[in-house]
Parts: structure tokens; sequence; C-alpha cells
């Protein structure tokens, strides 16, 4: 004899939502505080970081470049936090430019490495945004779980031994 008893529980935090959300604040938080950073150099002088090719093509001196590139970094730390499906690509694009950038340079290529994980993250924060990037979205899930009741069989058993 057996039973089933099903259960039906709001799992809020399953572990594709939690990497989901260490993702999205992970990537709010670096691209706020790298965007900051671009104008306090507290953390690093920037400006060593922009390949020569690529400085050539930009309007303003290396100062002046890091100063727009922290706006838009800044900008886009607040697109991740509102909008992660969109964000998120953005943050990917965003990487592939700074790989490309550094693989320019010839110069900071473990950079460029590390740079190109953070790229495949936010790839990955894309693809959990369009699941959970809607409002309230909560995750359920059935579980079934069986109870097998022996009590009868095991009688029976222990009764043909004597």
């Amino acid at each position: 004899m057996s039973q089933t008893i099903t259960t039906h529980g709001t799992l809020t935090y399953s572990p594709p939502k939690q990497a989901y959300e260490l993702l999205r604040w992970g990537f709010v938080v670096a691209l706020a505080v790298g965007g900051v950073d671009k104008f306090s150099r507290v953390l690093t002088n920037w400006d060593h970081y922009l390949a020569p090719g690529i400085l050539r093509l930009s309007p303003f001196a290396a100062r002046g470049t890091m100063v727009m590139i922290g706006m838009l970094e800044i900008a886009v730390a607040v697109l991740v936090a509102v909008r992660p499906r969109i964000g998120a690509y953005v943050v990917a694009g965003w990487l592939a430019a700074v790989v490309v950038n550094l693989v320019v340079g010839l110069e900071f290529l473990d950079v460029a490495l590390v740079d190109l994980g953070l790229l495949v993250g936010a790839l990955a924060l894309g693809r959990l945004a369009q699941v959970y990037d809607h409002a309230n979205v909560v995750e359920t899930r059935t579980i079934e779980t069986t109870v097998i009741d022996d009590r009868d069989e095991l009688a029976a058993a222990h009764a043909l031994k004597f």
C-alpha cells in the first residue's frame, strides 16, 4: 500500500533566482564604483588603460575621456538596477568594447581576460533576466513525495516466518 502526498510551495529564492540577484546587484555595484572612481582615481589611474589608438578617436584628452566613461558606467549601473533585461546586454557590449580596447593596446591582456569572464557573466544575467525580470515574479514548484505504508506487508511477512 502506498500513499502519495502532493505539496505546493513557493520558492522565492531558488538557486537560479539567487544567481540572478547576485549577478544583477554585483554588476550594479561594480559599475557604480568603477564609474565614480573614474572621477576620484582612488582605485587606480584609469587613463593608463586607454589604448593610444582608441584615445585618438576621442575628442577629449585621456582624463576627459575617462570622466565621460565614468558617467556612462554610472548610467549603465542604473539601467541594470531598473531594467536588467536590457542592461545586461548593454554591459556585455560595453565589456566587449573594453576587451577590444585592452587587446588593441597589447599591454593589459590579463585584464582583458578578466573582462571577458565578466562579459560571460553579463550574458548569463541577460538570460536569467528573461525569466526573473518581471514585477513580483514568484517561482512555484510542485513537490511530490511518495510515502509507502509497509505496516500491513511487514506484518504479513513477519507472520509467515512463525
